[in-house]
């Protein structure tokens, strides 16, 4: 007959707590680091956007002519458009419209982080429970009742049916136990 022994069956209660779960979540997975990082580039695109607004098309060239018979010359030449009735709103918004997206990408994926931390902690805390329940009352009351049945069977009051069923029963209810304890660290 197998049967579970008490050592270790102790949920630690550190998992129980949500809240070092959570955090342990958010700082270590790669979706919410790689929602920072897109975040972060997006606040520097929004920057640099911000900060070239006026010089967008700015160019400087030289050129040199010279002749045959004459003395060569030069030339600096210099280009700046000026911003007259497009001054970088438009790209600026759509860099702030993109640093906004990225933000409320980071929320939701660490919202949806803590919340898979959470579901997955009530569903290991769930089979603990039962586990637990199974191991610490329900298999004790088979093998209660079996020891009296026993008990009748030897007084004569009960037939070998009742005993066997009663053996029986307390083997389900250790492989349940057993099945439960599985489903609780797998």
């Amino acid at each position: 007959v197998f049967d579970v022994k008490d050592e270790n069956l102790m949920l630690d209660e550190t998992f129980r707590s949500f809240d070092s779960l959570e955090q342990k979540a958010i700082a270590n997975r790669l979706d919410i680091q790689s929602a920072r990082l897109s975040l972060k580039y997006a606040l520097r695109l929004a920057g640099i956007t911000d900060s070239t607004r006026y010089f967008d098309a700015f160019d400087i060239g030289g050129e040199i002519e010279k002749n045959s018979q004459e003395k060569g010359f030069y030339t600096l030449q210099g280009a700046m458009s000026v911003p007259l009735f497009d001054q970088g709103q438009g790209r600026i918004t759509k860099a702030q419209a993109l640093v906004l997206q990225n933000q409320q990408k980071l929320i939701e994926t660490a919202i949806n982080a803590r919340s898979e931390v959470r579901e997955i902690v009530s569903v290991v805390t769930h089979n603990y429970d039962i586990a637990h329940h199974s191991h610490n009352t329900i298999v004790p009351l088979k093998r209660e009742i079996l020891k009296e049945t026993q008990k009748y069977y030897n007084g004569m009051l009960d037939g070998v049916y009742e005993l066997i069923d009663d053996q029986q029963e307390l083997t389900d209810s250790i492989k349940n136990d057993v099945i439960a304890w599985r489903e609780f660290w797998v």
